[in-house]
């Protein structure tokens, strides 16, 4: 199984134009706000194809994955 990385920054806040998008997510779920930095910088858990990812490396076809699999 491979999990990725969404969620909320400790280190950078939250910049204005995440504010709406991530207070309305926020309000839509049943979750324990003092366990994460709501105030953080949002950060995606993009849906994308993250395991079993074929690419070329060296010439030779072979498999990849993790959340840098899904990146552009």
């Amino acid at each position: 199984m491979i999990t990725s990385g969404g969620g909320f920054s400790q280190r950078f806040p939250q910049p204005y134009y995440q504010e709406e998008a991530i207070e309305e997510y926020l309000s839509q779920i049943s979750v324990n706000r003092s366990l994460f930095n709501a105030t953080g910088r949002g950060y995606p858990d993009i849906s994308a194809i993250g395991a079993n990812v074929p690419i070329f490396f060296q010439g030779r076809l072979t498999m990849v994955g993790g959340t840098s699999a899904s990146s552009p």
